[in-house]
């Protein structure tokens, strides 16, 4: 369907129009505690560039037609490895430095011929 050269072209444009920056960190050990309840060990955080689009949308998973509200997708350069319970902190937003907003990734990320799309939910710590 497309070249190596235009996949490559393809692969550039998107990388070039990434102006977000955000540090993202693997879950390394899901841990579960005495009421059952999970909290996560992460690897060390990974810097990465990324598209950040800020805009609620609702899936639909399955037969169950079950919805998942997402707070925001995220492009990732093609390559770039997030699944879900992932956490990602957006350090920079078109270039500039913002207060840290951490984020968990909600399902596995779309990937496409040119980069990946992850889908994000806002992480509140109580």
């Amino acid at each position: 369907m497309f070249s190596p050269n235009e996949l490559e072209a393809m692969r550039q444009t998107q990388d070039d129009h990434m102006m977000d920056t955000c540090v993202i960190y693997r879950v390394k050990e899901k841990v579960k505690d005495k009421r059952g309840t999970y909290s996560f060990i992460f690897e060390e955080g990974q810097e990465s560039i990324c598209g950040l689009k800020m805009s609620p949308v609702s899936l639909s998973i399955g037969e169950n037609m079950q919805t998942a509200d997402i707070d925001a997708v995220l492009r990732l350069p093609l390559g770039t490895v997030v699944n879900p319970d992932d956490e990602i902190v957006i350090t920079k937003r078109f270039g500039e430095e913002v207060p840290p907003r951490r984020y968990r990734v909600e399902r596995c990320p779309n990937d496409g011929p040119s980069g990946s799309r992850a889908y994000l939910k806002v992480r509140t710590v109580l």
